[in-house]
């Protein structure tokens, strides 16, 4: 997650020991992360460097600081990753690229869905319940294949990018 390239929030190589559940936030001032499941880093596959980090869909690397870096407000923000899946989500269901927020009720989620067979990529923000703002659009995942995959806002134009090309624009009326 990063409000400028040049001065990141969070930043995770992911390098180390395979295995290892010590991932390190290289950004400055970095932050505590908590792993929860089966999280570590891999060597098997890796985009950068010599390894990467390993979810299974029930693992996480949660931030353990309330920390205001991830409190978007009103400011602009780009949060990227690359993914590699080795499976696509059944149908009905979502795999989350990264949420945050206090409860299920006011939250921001980025999540890849499989609706009727055709996938899609999202970001919901909810607020007391209420999506404020959600954007969908479809993508064509395989497994076994890195992505890059991006959310962006600039005032309040919002963009969801699957490998540098823009899947949804919205624009925040509130």
């Amino acid at each position: 997650v990063s409000h400028a390239e040049s001065n990141p929030s969070l930043l995770l190589h992911a390098e180390g020991t395979n295995a290892s559940t010590v991932i390190l936030d290289s950004a400055l001032p970095s932050h505590t992360l908590a792993i929860s499941g089966s999280a570590c880093v891999s060597t098997d596959q890796f985009k950068f460097g010599n390894a990467s980090l390993a979810l299974d869909g029930a693992s996480s690397v949660n931030i353990t600081s309330n920390d205001s870096d991830f409190n978007f407000g009103s400011n602009d923000f780009t949060a990227e990753c690359f993914i590699r899946m080795s499976g696509l989500p059944a149908q009905g269901s979502a795999y989350c690229i990264f949420s945050k927020g206090p409860d299920l009720n006011n939250n921001y989620n980025l999540y890849i869905t499989n609706i009727s067979g055709i996938y899609y990529l999202g970001f919901t923000v909810n607020s007391s319940s209420n999506a404020i703002i959600t954007g969908v659009g479809e993508i064509s995942p395989s497994v076994d294949t890195w992505y890059h995959i991006a959310i962006s806002r600039n005032g309040s134009n919002w963009g969801i990018y699957f490998n540098g090309s823009a899947v949804t624009t919205i624009t925040d009326t509130d």
